[in-house]
């Protein structure tokens, strides 16, 4: 019963540690999808890509697509006007430190979910993923 009731005591003390770390860090990753909500609005999708997405984002989607596909997203639903975070939360994955959030977004033409995956690199957190999608 003793070993138990310290296994349960290290789980918990491991699980509130995470907790906290990830509330800590909760207003970074505002602070980020603001800025990127923030050059959208602009059109400013050469900043976004150079700026705020990671290496590996970058392998996969060469920046002529990535346009391409930001322009398209912004003439269907338009500008920002308001975003709230739903869901998120930090991972440790292969790939290494992860975070997962979900943001619904009023746009000026429609609603969005956008789904973000920010990976650390360095001591900055850069869009691993961009994933927006109409609301029905």
């Amino acid at each position: 019963m003793k070993k138990f009731l310290i296994v349960i005591t290290c789980i918990a003390i491991f699980v509130g540690g995470w907790l906290l770390y990830a509330r800590a860090v909760l207003p970074a990753f505002d602070k980020k999808v603001n800025e990127f909500h923030e050059k959208y609005n602009e059109r400013d999708f050469e900043y976004i890509y150079g700026t705020l997405v990671s290496q590996e984002f970058k392998r996969a989607l060469p920046y002529k697509i990535f346009s391409d596909y930001m322009d398209k997203v912004y003439s269907t639903v338009g500008k920002v006007l308001e975003s709230e975070r739903g869901g998120w939360g930090v991972f440790y994955k292969d790939i290494g430190l992860t975070f997962n959030a979900e943001y619904d977004i009023k746009n000026e033409r429609g609603e969005l979910l956008e789904k973000f995956t920010f990976i650390k690199r360095g001591k900055d957190w850069l869009i691993f993923v961009y994933d927006p999608r109409m609301k029905s």
